[in-house]
């Protein structure tokens, strides 16, 4: 007669315990690791429509352009781990291997399309004593793989902007108007999600009209 093999007491008294099964799970799920951000990591990150904001980490200052041409300035630093969020996108997409002009297809970018501006991003990366910069006027009509991901970076590096306490102390930035086919800049909205989507909307909430 066939006996029944049965566990040793001491594993079947762990089997039992409530900690083994988390402990379990634990093991069988796949790390997450983070990639550290080179000593050396910083960036100077530009962005805008009629006006330019900027945040460069290598001094620690935010710059808003304001609609009368004069600038407004504070201190804003990126906590630890947004800026290691930014260094696994910048590594994610292999920042240092694109143009150091973006500009996926041939010809100058429309100034106006399908409810969009063009936002000219331009930022500057310094990572294991290498220097890297990267310009691109995003009118929204780019689409692909490299446009997406760089996008996101740029969608992310506003975001975290945005959300810094430092920042909202400062006036709005301004975006354009159509008035008689001329831009104009004054104070408006700018909704930057952190995918990178821009979507002006006028005072009273309603998409700008791109017919005006």
């Amino acid at each position: 007669m066939l006996k029944t093999i049965r566990p040793l007491r001491p594993f079947r008294a762990l089997l039992r315990r409530p900690p083994f099964l988390p402990l379990l799970l634990s093991l069988m799920l796949p790390l997450q690791v983070h990639v550290e951000p080179a000593a050396d990591f910083d960036f100077r990150f530009q962005y805008g429509i009629c006006s330019t904001s900027e945040l460069d980490t290598f001094t620690g200052w935010f710059t808003r352009e304001r609609a009368d041409g004069t600038s407004a300035m504070v201190q804003l630093s990126l906590n630890a781990s947004q800026m290691r969020h930014l260094y696994e996108t910048l590594t994610k997409i292999d920042f240092f291997h694109y143009p150091s002009v973006f500009q996926p297809r041939q010809g100058p970018p429309t100034i106006f399309s399908n409810g969009f501006w063009v936002v000219r991003y331009q930022m500057n990366v310094r990572s294991d004593g290498r220097m890297h910069s990267v310009q691109w006027d995003d009118d929204q009509t780019d689409r692909g793989p490299q446009a997406d991901r760089l996008r996101r970076l740029f969608g992310w590096a506003v975001a975290f902007i945005n959300e810094a306490a430092e920042a909202k102390h400062l006036p709005p930035p301004c975006v354009p108007r159509l008035v008689h086919f001329r831009p104009r800049c004054q104070p408006s909205p700018i909704d930057i999600t952190s995918d990178g989507v821009h979507r002006l909307v006028e005072a009273n909430g309603m998409p700008l009209d791109e017919n005006v």
